[in-house]
């Protein structure tokens, strides 16, 4: 059996990303994203909004300038433009409807802020609050995003309604000017102050049933301040009480109060290794323990440099789930995933124990077998290890059995069956024999008449007839494995010559005879043979049929260009139509995405070459022609007329290359009396 050996990367995760985890999705607000940039949209109820761009650091010299596009819910366009030190902002006033910012493609996010508040139907009204906690009018925060403005030296008072240890979680995601949010204890008189924030996340416990009290007040500032935080409550219902599988994530939360601690019950693999990884808002706070049974005790991170994971190197011999406890002293939110590590027998996620179960094992832990034809592998991890498999009998009367071991698992392992009595007593030790309804078992050993190297890998199947039932059949598959093999070759031996010559003719052209005419047609009205009109749209439609076809079939079939070049970026090939003068054909080959590109006939000396006329058409100007964007593997071809001038041409294309200016240039010049 190959070994299977489950890894994941445990990346470190800010409080702020598993924020973002555990909040409900606003249905209110879209982002997407394109080769055009990043468009934010956000469905206003008409009230006041606000857009900010500024410099994140205006003092480390990263930021130049930047700029993006709001269109507020009257279809008005602003333009929004900022650099290091000056920040750029609008107050929009439109009624209900889309308001969308456009972020281009080049905005760098690192070094850029933009911050917007725009009140949606899920949030406040951006309107005054009442200043005092006791006021009947006070409002309720939303669960997700909240809006709000704050006027001159304004104070806005708002209210949390929240049960005795409930974990609330406070972001305050944009505000104009500086702001504060101070958390008051409802259930106190006066409102006692238990936190607070200037922006940063920060976690709370409920310390009572009566909720809890927000005030939000400016630091200072006398100008209007909008702003936008996100909240969010957990609660114990949202405790995962399930067996969690490996490579899945899960979130909760855990305040000082919860004494007992939330319970985190993992599926592992017997005698294999897990790794566990626990990202928190509070790492310093968290206490993390393993039960086992009545005792428990305490699992520290793996190393001062990754404080987040979490490593058991042996769960157990029989330990198929591993309990988690965890507590903490302050309120946190938190995630939890983990990965198995080492080989595994049948469909356990570890090694098969080396015993017969006993009262009180999960017998979870040994793979087990209802007979189904399926073959079932295994690993041994040393010359000394025993793997018991269970083996259960469904017939009322009783089966015969036989195991039947692979060829490769013949010289390394014996694969023995194990009759259990009544009583629990082991017997048989055979590959073949009769067992009762009930549960028996398979023992898996090194064979110690083996002649080589152990292969630790092993695999067999199980034939079962049921006894006084229909005649008993006996696999005798593998006796004609022989036969199987030469059946098989002689089978596939009429593709060996075709592989032989799809081999020899690797790297050849191959053209069809009607791609060749066709071809031949298209050279012919480019060249002007054949052709009663020199009509645009015949030329183009000639053109745009030449880039449907193959590349390399084109320069087969038309002879060697009079020009070839060839970049990691671009190849470029040109021919010069038969009996016309001042006339090029040019074919492009993208081998990376071009944007912005353009094509230009230069002279080294002398007069420059007037552009006449470009077909398909193109915006040209005197020896330049614009093409703008060249998809990867799309062909383009370009019939230039151009005045008579030099006889030495060179051809440039110039254009962005994964966001770089790139110029490519063929190092010889094109001869345009060449034919």
């Amino acid at each position: 059996m190959a070994e299977y050996i489950m890894g994941r990367r445990f990346a470190t995760t800010c409080a702020t990303v598993i924020l973002l985890i555990l909040m409900a999705c606003n249905p209110l607000l879209a982002t997407a994203e394109s080769n055009d940039g990043e468009t934010i949209e956000i469905e206003s109820n008409g009230d006041r909004g606000w857009v900010r761009l500024s410099c994140d650091s205006p003092n480390a010299g990263a930021c130049n300038t930047a700029s993006i596009r709001v269109v507020d819910s009257d279809g008005e366009v602003h333009e929004l433009e900022a650099d290091a030190s000056n920040s750029a902002e609008i107050w929009l006033n439109g009624g209900e409807g889309t308001v969308s910012i456009h972020i281009p493609p080049q905005h760098n996010s690192s070094d850029w802020n933009i911050h917007y508040v725009i009140p949606t139907s899920e949030s406040h009204e951006i309107g005054d609050h009442p200043e005092s906690m006791s006021d009947p009018d006070i409002q309720y925060v939303n669960e997700g995003q909240n809006t709000g403005l704050l006027e001159e030296n304004d104070v806005d008072a708002i209210h949390i309604p929240s049960n005795k240890g409930d974990i609330v979680t406070l972001n305050l995601e944009a505000s104009r000017t500086n702001l504060s949010i101070d958390v008051y204890d409802k259930s106190t008189q006066p409102p006692s102050l238990i936190a607070n924030t200037d922006g940063n996340l920060l976690v709370i416990e409920s310390p009572s049933d009566e909720g809890i009290d927000l005030k939000l007040r400016a630091d200072g500032e006398n100008e209007d301040n909008p702003y936008r935080f996100q909240m969010q409550i957990h609660t114990d219902s949202e405790e995962i009480n399930e067996l969690i599988p490996p490579l899945t994530e899960v979130q909760g939360s855990i305040g000082p109060s919860d004494t007992s601690g939330d319970l985190i019950s993992l599926k592992v693999g017997s005698s294999n290794e897990v790794r566990i990884a626990i990202h928190s808002s509070d790492h310093q706070a968290m206490n993390i323990e393993r039960i086992n049974g009545d005792s428990s005790e305490n699992i520290t991170a793996s190393s001062e440099h990754n404080p987040n994971l979490f490593v058991i190197e042996d769960v157990g011999a029989t330990t198929v789930s591993l309990i988690l406890r965890i507590t903490s002293e302050e309120p946190v939110i938190y995630s939890v995933s983990h990965t198995v590590i080492g080989p595994r027998d049948g469909e356990t996620l570890g090694d098969a124990p080396n015993r017969m179960f006993e009262t009180g094992d999960n017998l979870e832990a040994w793979p087990t077998i209802v007979h189904d034809g399926v073959q079932r592998q295994g690993h041994l991890s040393s010359p000394e290890d025993v793997d018991i498999w269970l083996l259960e009998i469904e017939e009322e009367n009783g089966s015969n059995v036989k195991v039947n071991p692979t060829i490769e698992s013949t010289d390394c392992c014996l694969i023995q069956i194990l009759n259990v009595s009544l009583d629990g007593t082991l017997r048989g030790f055979t590959s073949e024999q009769n067992l009762s309804k009930g549960i028996h078992a398979i023992r898996v050993s090194k064979n110690p008449n083996s002649t080589g190297v152990l292969n630790p890998y092993y695999s067999f199947t199980i034939t079962e007839n049921a006894l006084d039932g229909p005649p008993i059949f006996v696999d005798r598959s593998d006796e004609f494995m022989t036969f199987y093999i030469l059946a098989g070759f002689l089978f596939l031996s009429p593709f060996i010559p075709i592989a032989f010559w799809q081999w020899k003719d690797r790297g050849k052209i191959r053209v069809e005879r009607h791609e060749r005419r066709r071809l031949t047609r298209l050279r012919e009205r480019l060249s002007g043979i054949g052709l009663d009109s020199q009509n645009d749209d015949d030329i183009d439609a000639a053109l745009n049929s030449l880039g449907e076809s193959e590349w390399d079939a084109i320069v087969d079939e038309w002879g060697e260009p009079i020009l070839r070049y060839r970049t990691e970026d671009i190849e470029i090939a040109a021919w010069k139509p038969i009996d016309m003068g001042s006339t090029l054909l040019v074919g492009l080959r993208p081998i990376k995405e071009w944007m912005h590109a353009g094509l230009r006939l230069a002279v080294q000396s002398g007069e420059r070459v007037e552009i006449n006329d470009v077909n398909p058409k193109r915006i040209h100007f005197e020896d330049e022609i614009a093409i703008d964007r060249l998809s990867i593997g799309e062909l383009l071809f370009l019939r230039i007329h151009h005045e008579t001038g030099p006889k030495k041409v060179d051809i440039l294309l110039n254009g962005t290359v994964d966001g770089e200016q790139v110029t490519a240039m063929p190092p010889r010049a094109l001869d345009t009396e060449e034919e």
